[in-house]
């Protein structure tokens, strides 16, 4: 009799368990649309070099450099200069361009001039250089 009880106890066991196995758990599920947009970014542009195509030595060119902030880039633009060959001196009127819209334009940019002056002894022929616009992060107050 204990044996024909223990099996009995042990089968409603065992289809108490297939029960729950079998039964299906609640499972819901919510679709999440995005759009994909343009990486937020800036553009640097230089002004254009003299009209007769360069500049004699001992003279300066002033020419301006603007940054248009694209896409809701929101940061500002320090600019630098890199590989400036010997006899070449540039400097900027400003070399932080800050975010926020032209007045007399309402366009996102900033710009500034870039001043390079070359020396008396400067080395004849194309020289070149790299202007640098790197992104500095502005604080959230």
């Amino acid at each position: 009799m204990k044996t024909k009880k223990g099996f009995i106890l042990m089968a409603i066991a065992f289809l108490a368990v297939g029960f729950l196995i079998a039964q299906t758990l609640i499972r819901k599920e919510a679709t999440v649309t995005i759009s994909v947009l343009e990486a937020r970014d800036f553009n640097l542009v230089i002004g254009n070099p003299p009209i007769e195509g360069g500049i004699h030595r001992g003279e300066v060119w002033t020419v301006p450099v603007e940054v248009y902030y694209l896409n809701g880039y929101l940061n500002n633009v320090r600019l630098s200069v890199e590989n400036v060959p010997a006899g070449v001196t540039v400097v900027f009127e400003r070399d932080l361009l800050v975010h926020g819209a032209n007045p007399a334009t309402g366009e996102l940019m900033d710009m500034t001039n870039m001043i390079v002056t070359i020396a008396i002894d400067a080395t004849l022929g194309e020289l070149s250089f790299t202007v640098v616009g790197q992104e500095e992060v502005v604080p959230v107050v």
